[in-house]
């Protein structure tokens, strides 16, 4: 069993983006006690790079794109310096200074959307500064296990790892990010179905992207099925061409159009398809266009003021119309006065009326509204030139770009809302709805996947939930009288954070233990503000927080890198250091 002379002892699991996040806070506010020395922090993770966690692994293809910008990294901030008797940690440079320093521009040019693992670069580097003086006055500890069991008795946490080596502790903070989920029944018999024949391939998740990339069996005669048609798919897409030789000739560096030189290696055919077959739509190419979707200061504030109110109880809704009401308040406004549009003589009446219709049902059909019935290549076609604003941009594509600049301010207003757990979930349920539009890839993924489609590589024929049986070759789809055999499948479908799904031994054991329960059946577990894990069943609370994906339902935002340097994570600090340590905290 690990103590460290009987000091109080702080156990951190997972520690990426947030769990570093999460240590430095820890850090600034024991900095501020007069015995920060009675402390011991502990660290479990088993990923190489500290700070970067799996996402953002520094080892990763750098075909593995970030899905936000540079420009929008520069509201990661900096570490102030940190300085006590015990320890002192240097100031480290917010990403835009570490990234980019003084370098400036153009609001015209297009936005850059780096590799995933130069964001991990630097959270790497953003832990290292730290661990070197901390390590070294016996301050934390690593350890590259995972935890897969939590025990409380007698005031105290027992934490038992994959080695079977326990370790004591007196807080423990769980910040371990996307989790395995149970298989579903496709992909259960999809499963035993490939280990029938060894010429039939299926890879049960997209990542690491390198196993499609490394696979000696997928060649220039390969049909691939990629399950999902979102962002994981267009990583999939290109694991399985540039990362394997092909190339993506960019032909017009104004609207950053390719087309696409093959090779043996690529496979012959790529065929994507989901439920609903809906294609995501580009963010706009530069500052310049994006800044036409942005709300005003005004309305900001008038938005995180009515949310607010909801959030805090004031009144009890019922469903997610509050949030639409004040979504369209501001679509209204923004789409009047774009000079590029569908329907310029509309009044904000109609384009009121329509946005709710659509946020209602996004099967409804208007002119102002992107028509269903277009093929698939047409709408992501449309979509490219609207995101270079030089087609008539169709109200839902604004609607979505609107919401993508709310979304933080809504974060902050309804995390922790004191509503019903069915209301809660409408709520998310409307967000997810529409990450298609607010999350939206960087406008060069969309031009690769359409110079796929010229190639004659990508097929969206069957994207829209095809008919799919299980033959000797490996599946059989079928749509609108059209058939494709494929001979290996790709789940690009992430797990969701289902808490009652979820099959990764901490959480399965933490249930088990009844030391957590979900806030919904679809969502995560339940935790307060400052990020402690409710329970119904305890008259007291025990000093066990999660931060981040797993208590998706409480906090709203739990997928966004820049979420991961906010307030609650403070608050969690703040208040952890004053039980752990005994001393109020004058800040």
């Amino acid at each position: 069993m690990s103590n460290s002379n009987n000091k109080k002892n702080l156990a951190i699991i997972g520690l990426g983006p947030r769990g570093l996040y999460a240590l430095e806070q820890y850090l600034r506010y024991s900095s501020k006690l007069s015995h920060t020395q009675h402390f011991h922090i502990l660290i479990f993770e088993p990923q190489e790079h500290l700070g970067a966690g799996n996402v953002w692994r520094i080892n990763q293809p750098s075909s593995n794109w970030l899905n936000i910008s540079e420009r929008s990294l520069e509201e990661l901030p900096n570490r102030p310096e940190i300085s006590c008797a015990s320890f002192h940690n240097p100031e480290f440079p917010s990403y835009k200074d570490w990234s980019l320093g003084n370098e400036l521009t153009k609001e015209t040019q297009p936005d850059v959307f780096p590799p995933r693992s130069k964001l991990g670069t630097y959270l790497n580097a953003r832990f290292k500064t730290l661990a070197k003086e901390l390590i070294g006055k016996d301050i934390i500890s690593t350890y590259r296990e995972n935890i897969h069991q939590i025990a409380f008795e007698k005031e105290k946490f027992l934490l038992t790892d994959e080695n079977s080596s326990s370790y004591e502790a007196d807080e423990v903070l769980l910040t371990v990010g996307h989790q395995p989920t149970e298989l579903s029944d496709q992909l259960k018999s999809w499963k035993e179905h490939a280990s029938t024949a060894s010429d039939i391939l299926l890879f049960e998740k997209a990542y690491p992207i390198e196993h499609l990339t490394n696979e000696v069996k997928i060649n220039h005669s390969s049909v691939i099925g990629l399950r999902g048609f979102g962002l994981s798919m267009l990583d999939a897409m290109r694991a399985l061409t540039i990362d394997r030789g092909g190339e993506f000739i960019e032909t017009d560096p104004r609207t950053l159009e390719y087309s696409f030189k093959t090779i043996p290696k690529v496979p012959k055919r790529l065929i994507p398809f989901s439920l609903e077959g809906l294609p995501l739509a580009p963010k706009p190419l530069n500052k310049i266009i994006d800044t036409l979707y942005e709300p005003t200061q005004d309305e900001l504030l008038n938005f995180k003021k009515s949310i607010s109110e909801v959030g805090q109880g004031k009144t009890n809704k019922e469903d997610a119309q509050f949030l639409k009401n004040e979504i369209i308040k501001i679509v209204v406004r923004v789409y009047a006065e774009l000079p590029n549009k569908i329907g310029n003589q509309t009044n904000p009446d109609e384009i009121k009326r329509v946005s709710l219709a659509w946020l209602e049902d996004e099967e409804f059909q208007h002119p102002l509204l992107l028509n269903h019935e277009l093929k698939k290549r047409e709408v992501i076609e449309r979509f490219i030139q609207m995101a270079l604003n030089r087609t008539a941009i169709s109200l839902d594509y604004c609607i979505g770009q609107v919401w993508r600049h709310l979304q933080s301010t809504w974060y902050d207003a309804f995390s922790h809302a004191d509503q019903s757990e069915e209301t809660i979930a409408k709520v998310i349920a409307l967000h997810e709805r529409l990450k298609r539009y607010s999350y939206g890839p960087p406008l060069k993924s969309m031009q690769q996947l359409m110079a796929l489609i010229r190639a004659g590589i990508m097929d969206l024929s069957y994207v829209t939930d095809p008919k799919i049986e299980l033959v000797e070759t490996g599946w059989k789809l079928s749509k609108n009288q059209k058939v494709a055999h494929v001979n290996c499948m790709v789940n690009c479908v992430l797990d969701s954070p289902k808490l009652l799904e979820i099959n990764s031994p901490v959480v399965v054991n933490l249930l088990k233990n009844k030391l957590i329960e979900p806030i919904h059946t679809e969502l995560g577990l339940d935790t307060f503000k400052n990020g402690l894990v409710k329970s119904k069943d305890r008259k007291k609370n025990i000093p066990l927080a999660v931060l981040g994906r797993l208590s998706k339902g409480s906090v709203v935002g739990v997928d966004a890198i820049l979420e991961c340097f906010d307030g609650q994570v403070s608050k969690w600090a703040e208040e952890s250091v004053a039980r752990m340590l005994g001393e109020r905290i004058n800040d």
